[in-house]
C-alpha cells in the first residue's frame, strides 16, 4: 500500500513550511509549491486531464499567488475532468468576500481562514482519508518540482565504467537531474557527474530512453 500524498499550492515560504511540517508528521509524502504552473490543467490550453488516477490525495492551495489564483485553479480543475474528488480540495485565504467562500464551497471543496485552526484542519484531514484509496496508484510519478539549469552549468560530463560522456541537462531537483546524452545509460548503473563548474556528484540512473532527435534522456537521483 503505498504513501498518503499531499499537494500544496503558496507563495509564502513559511506557510509551505508549515505544511509541509504538519503533513510529514502525518506520514504524507508532501509536494510544496510557490504557484500552480506545475498542475498539468494550469494551462489555459488544457482541455481536459489526460491521467487515469489523482496526483495527490489532498490539494490545498492559497488565494493569492502569481499568475492565477486559487480559486481560479479549483475550478479549473473541476472542470477540466482533475481526478482528486472536490471534497479532498481546500482553498486558503486570509482575506476573500463571503460570495467567493460560500461559491467555493458549494462546489464541494473545503475553505479555511488563515491563520488556520488546527483542530478544523485535522477534521478535515481525517474526513479526506475516509476518502482516500490507498490501493490505487496515483497519476504523477514526478516528486519534486523540476527548475532550470544555471547557464555556467548547463555543460556536465558522465564518467561510467566504460568512459566518460559530455551530456547537457535538461532540468534538476533537489536530489536529481535529467541529462540529454549521446548514447544510452544503463539502468541501475552508478555514474560520476561533473558539472561545468567543476563539482562533482555521484548518482544512480533511474531510467533512460530514446530522444526523438536520436539523442537519450535519463532521469539520475544524486547520491
Amino acid at each position: 500500500m503505498r504513501k498518503r500524498r499531499a499537494i500544496i499550492f503558496d507563495d509564502n515560504e513559511s506557510v509551505l513550511t508549515f505544511f509541509r511540517d504538519y503533513f510529514v508528521l502525518l506520514n504524507y509524502e508532501v509536494l510544496a509549491f510557490r504557484e500552480p504552473s506545475v498542475c498539468p490543467l494550469y494551462a489555459a490550453d488544457a482541455q481536459s486531464c489526460t491521467r487515469k488516477h489523482p496526483c495527490a490525495d489532498i490539494v490545498i492551495t492559497d488565494y493569492r499567488m502569481p499568475h492565477m489564483n486559487g480559486a481560479d485553479l479549483l475550478r479549473a480543475q473541476l472542470q477540466r475532468g482533475c481526478r482528486l474528488p472536490a471534497a479532498n480540495k481546500a482553498l486558503l485565504s486570509g482575506d476573500i468576500d463571503r460570495d467567493l467562500v460560500d461559491s467555493i464551497t458549494s462546489l464541494g471543496f473545503a475553505f479555511f481562514h488563515k491563520p488556520v485552526m488546527l483542530d478544523r484542519m485535522a477534521a478535515w484531514v481525517s474526513a479526506c482519508e475516509e476518502r482516500m484509496n490507498l490501493a490505487q496508484p496515483l497519476g504523477d510519478r514526478r516528486r519534486e518540482e523540476r527548475a532550470p539549469v544555471p547557464v555556467e552549468q548547463e555543460w556536465y560530463q558522465v564518467d561510467t565504467d566504460t568512459g566518460g560522456i559530455a551530456c547537457s541537462v535538461m532540468n534538476m531537483s533537489e536530489s536529481g537531474i535529467c541529462l540529454k546524452t549521446p548514447a544510452p545509460l544503463r539502468s541501475q548503473q552508478l555514474v560520476h557527474v561533473t558539472s561545468g563548474t567543476g563539482e562533482l556528484r555521484a548518482a544512480l540512473v533511474r531510467w533512460s530512453r530514446k530522444h526523438d532527435d536520436g539523442s537519450f534522456l535519463s532521469g539520475l537521483r544524486c547520491c
